[in-house]
Order: C-alpha cells, then structure tokens, then sequence
C-alpha cells in the first residue's frame, strides 16, 4: 500500500485524473465513495458526525460533485459503513439530490435482514428525495430464500408514490466478499490490523472461535448452517506461503490443514493480515431469473478489472469479472429464454442510462456517442467458470469506444478513446 506521503492526489477526482492521464479503453462515470470521506473527517468513530463534521463531509462530497461527478456510493455492510447513522446518510442525500445525482447503496444485511435493509434504502430515498440505486439485488443462504419478492414488493410500492428507488442484479447465483465477513463484529470493529492482534490473544481466539459457531444476537453468519464450509471458496491470498489455497473450499483447506474449518479461517485470517478475496455460493437460481426478469432490474457485474495475464491474472476471482454480460446474452436469453436479447441489451445499456443520468448513451441515436458492442447472438457465451474464471468471452467482433475500435476479434487495437465522464450541472 502506498504511503499518503507517495500519493499524488488529495481528491477522488485528482486520482482518477492520474489513473487515466495514460489513456483509458473505457468510459468511467465515478462515483465518490462515501468511507473516503467519512474516515477523512472522523477516522473509523462508531457514531454521529458533529454538525461541524457533518459540513465538513458535506464540503468533500461537494467538491467532488463539482468536479462532474454522478453521485455517491455506500456500503452499509463494511467499516465504516456500517457505523453511518440515517441521519447521516439522510444529510448527505440531500446534497447529492440538489445536484441531481444518484446514491447507490449496497445494504447492511442482504440475509436474514434483507426486508428491513430495504426499508431503510426507501426511508433514505423517500427522506432525501435523492434517487437511490440497491446495489445487486438478493438473498443469501438458503434460511432466506425467498425473501426478494416482498423486497420488490416493498419497492414497487415505494416507486408507486414516487420514490426514485431502483435495483440491480449479476447472473451468478454465488457473490463475491471477503473471508473476513465470518469473523464476529466485535473483533473487527476496530479495523483489520487489530482484529488481527485480538485473533493472537488465546483467548480471544476461543471466544472468536465460540461465536463463530454458536453465532451472536443480531450477526447474520452463513456458518450457523449445516455445510456452511462447503459454501466458501478462496479467491484470492496475499502471501506466496498459502497460494496453493486459492479456489479451495474452507472444508478443503481444514482438512489439509487437520483443523476444524472455523480454526482455518481464522488462522487464514491472521496469516494474509485480513486480505482474503472469496466466492460465496449462497443464492438460488429461481429466485435470481425472477429479479433478472422483472421489468425494473438492471444488470451490472459488481466486478472490477481482470487480465488473462499480468498482476490482473491472479487469484480465483469470481467469473463475473469477465462474463457477466456474455452469460446473460448467452445463457439466460439464448439457452434459457428468460427475457428477449431487445430487453436484456435495454436492461445492461439504455436503462443504466437513463437511472444514472448518463446523457447521450447507452442508445444508438443521431447525436449520441457511439459505445457499442458488435456481437453473434448464436454465439456470444462466457468461456469461464468459478473453477478456471480467467478466460475472455467469445462471439464478441468488436467493442467500439466513443467511436473508435478498442477491441477487434478477441484482440486490443492499442487505441485508448476511454473518458472519464462528467455530470453537466
């Protein structure tokens, strides 16, 4: 990690501009990240902002959003996410809606409580009157299946009297987090570095090690469930020493190691310094073709750039990184028939669009800027799988960026025409 010393931005603005000041084969529309400014103002505090810290975020959010940003992003889920107070959350949306900009959330607890999270999402919409984006839509582990319809109900309702609320959806019935989502709240509270000291301390290890498998009031844990083990991949470690663990089952890795499996996350854990990337097999496929099939879903990959070569190759990372959009056009509309190709591409381009408030894309139009994606609808499929993810889609001819060719059967053309967008005010 670099030292603040080394960093040669002090915006999210300034470090976009320097990420792409060599060219970029892609369009960027940012979004601020709300725990930059949050741990700017108030460091990792679990409580209200002052009124002078809360102007002092409002000031940073402001800044960004003058430079053309298009809103803000938020994870109640992850520090320091989960210490933001409605009201904060409120405060903050209420600038982004005198902008015009879009918050997206991703919920504090997509289980066991799902529906109340919801709620939660609407209150802050319907509070603020800012438009609000549910990042990927669903319900994990298997107690919980189900629990999507009356989400949607909830925000068809809400959409109904006016709330600007909207949801999105990858085609995997399995997601992407980190291992350290097992360890109970309150040993990593205070961030990684001390959770991981706690996990030294005996016995605190033993109390750890005890909640894990007995859980705690309020803690939604995959591992109260039979075979939660058998649910878990490993993405993606830090350290040479453990490589070998990568794209192993929890179970997997106990065994070899000849330890109970809660023993081997923690000692994982404590060995990477609390930077595991893994794959969690916990929805249901019904349940995923319905929020894919509903008319007001959007399709998104909540994944982050990959090579086939390079630092970008490494780790098991989970497959929707490469073929989020090729799995859709190929299985669910080709093979399976859940939707027309017409819906699917209006659901990946024209209607991310207009929710986002990207003027002049996503259509193919007189005066728009031409992004497109020339593709075999007969052959357009994913070629990877969560066993061997890092393999690129075929049936795609060329993806075209802002007019120029970037990509030219299945090869980069060298061209960099990527932007990053900007938000007219």
């Amino acid at each position: 990690m670099h030292k603040s010393k080394e960093w040669k931005w002090k915006s999210q603005d300034e470090f976009l501009r320097y990420s792409a000041k060599d060219g970029l084969s892609f369009n960027i529309v940012p979004l601020v990240g709300h725990g930059m400014i949050h741990v700017g103002v108030m460091g990792f505090d679990d409580r209200m902002p002052t009124s002078e810290e809360l102007e002092k975020m409002k000031a940073l959010l402001k800044n960004e959003l003058n430079a053309g940003f298009f809103g803000m992003s938020m994870a109640f889920e992850y520090e320091p996410g989960n210490y933001m107070r409605t009201e904060e959350a409120v405060e903050m949306c209420k600038l982004l809606r005198e902008y015009g900009c879009i918050y997206t959330i991703h919920m504090k607890n997509e289980g066991m409580d799902l529906i109340p999270c919801v709620k939660h999402a609407i209150e802050i919409a319907r509070r603020s009157g800012c438009r609000v984006e549910i990042s990927h839509l669903k319900a994990r582990y298997i107690a919980n299946w189900g629990k999507t319809k009356e989400a949607i109900e909830l925000i068809e309702n809400a959409r109904n009297e006016g709330v600007d609320v909207g949801f999105d959806v990858y085609p995997y019935a399995a997601y992407g987090s980190g291992l350290i989502d097992l360890i109970p709240p309150w040993v990593k509270k205070d961030g990684p570095r001390i959770m991981c000291e706690r996990l030294k301390d005996e016995e605190l290890r033993k109390q750890a090690l005890y909640d894990m498998e007995h859980g705690l009031p309020g803690w939604d844990s995959i591992m109260k469930g039979e075979g939660w083990d058998e649910c878990v991949q490993i993405a993606k470690l830090k350290t040479d020493k453990n490589r070998q663990c990568e794209g192993m089952l929890i179970s997997q890795i106990a065994k070899m190691r000849n330890t109970t499996s809660y023993e081997a996350v923690v000692d994982l854990m404590v060995e990477e310094d609390a930077s595991i990337k893994c794959i969690w097999f916990a929805m249901n496929e019904d349940e995923l073709i319905s929020i894919m099939k509903h008319p007001d879903s959007l399709f998104g990959t909540d994944g982050r750039a990959c090579a086939t070569y390079g630092e970008l190759s490494e780790g098991a990372v989970h497959p929707r990184y490469y073929g989020t959009y090729p799995r859709i056009m190929g299985h669910y509309v080709r093979e399976k028939g859940i939707l027309s190709l017409e819906e699917a591409i209006r659901k990946a381009t024209s209607a991310v669009a207009k929710h986002f408030g990207i003027e002049k894309r996503g259509e193919i139009k007189k005066g728009y800027y031409a992004d497109l994606v020339v593709f075999d609808p007969d052959t357009i499929a994913e070629t990877n799988s969560f066993a061997a993810p890092h393999s690129y889609p075929t049936g795609i001819d060329a993806v075209i960026v802002n007019g120029k060719i970037v990509i030219k059967n299945g090869e980069h053309t060298d061209v960099l025409p990527g932007e990053i967008l900007r938000k007219r005010r």
